[in-house]
């Protein structure tokens, strides 16, 4: 995965999320985290948070399952979204194989 500061999202979590102030700033980064990795090892090339907008909404998305504990709910509910974001990552590296 790109260098991307996690730390950045934790308020955006959450506000996003309205995730309240007894929930310290390090459990959010910890879900953070990991949805991260979870991402980053679904998609050839690496993961860039930066400019994939769809990651960054599943990986805050995933991060506020696994707050909730409800983490075996996410798939069913996003994984529509999950194939079709995987698919265009897939369709994205081709076009730029074609490229070179």
């Amino acid at each position: 995965m790109k260098e991307y500061d996690l730390h950045d999202l934790v308020y955006d979590v959450r506000e996003d999320f309205q995730i309240p102030p007894y929930v310290n700033d390090s459990t959010i980064y910890r879900a953070l985290s990991e949805s991260a990795a979870w991402a980053d090892g679904l998609v050839e090339p690496d993961l860039d948070l930066e400019t994939d907008k769809t990651a960054l909404e599943l990986v805050k998305n995933r991060s506020y399952y696994a707050l909730n504990h409800i983490l075996d709910e996410f798939e069913p509910a996003y994984g529509s979204s999950i194939r079709a974001w995987q698919l265009g990552m897939e369709v994205s590296e081709n076009e730029t194989d074609e490229d070179s």
